[in-house]
């Protein structure tokens, strides 16, 4: 699974660190047949983005603020899809 993400995600080194957490969230929830829940540890999600683990702790944690995600253990659960996309978008 991690490598069929990680070629979706490739072309998005040149987004800044919000939309490639965002890219990967959304390319995950598309693979996990748009089941809201993603099973996946922070280092694991880390690297397959190429940042450090405690960058993405802190924009997950702005996500979270926002209500996009929900956090709990190594589970990630997209509560707004089309908010996640929005970062998504490169201007």
């Amino acid at each position: 699974m991690l490598d069929k993400t990680e070629r979706k995600l490739a072309p998005s080194k040149i987004f800044s660190i919000p939309q490639k957490i965002a890219s990967a969230l959304l390319v995950l929830h598309k693979i996990n047949k748009n089941n809201k829940e993603i099973i996946i540890s922070n280092h694991e999600l880390a690297k397959l983005i190429g940042i450090s683990p405690e960058m993405l702790f802190n924009h997950l944690s702005e996500f979270k603020n926002q209500k996009l995600i929900k956090i709990k253990d190594n589970k990630i659960t997209i509560i707004n899809p089309k908010g996640l996309s929005k970062y998504n978008k490169t201007e």
